[in-house]
């Protein structure tokens, strides 16, 4: 889905790869919460009274883990000549 994006995806002064890693970035970001929603809705009594919140949060944690990944820096990385 994210190769398919083009030059066009509306970040002005960026590299297609970095407009490539925002546009992952905000769809990996929107689904973790979604889950996390999804989860909490979805959650039956018991369960929310043994994990409550905690388990909701580990669990979007776990789901934004590759977008914090896509974020740090790769040192020793060749840099593409502009």
């Amino acid at each position: 889905m994210i190769a398919v994006v083009g030059d066009r995806t509306g970040f002005r002064g960026r590299e297609n790869g970095q407009r490539r890693v925002l546009v992952g970035l905000g769809t990996v970001t929107t689904l973790a919460v979604l889950g996390g929603v999804i989860r909490t809705a979805g959650t039956s009594a018991p369960e929310r009274a043994v994990a409550g919140d905690w388990g909701t949060l580990a669990y979007v944690l776990v789901l934004l883990a590759p977008a914090a990944l896509a974020l740090t820096p790769r040192d020793g990385a060749p840099r593409r000549a502009t």
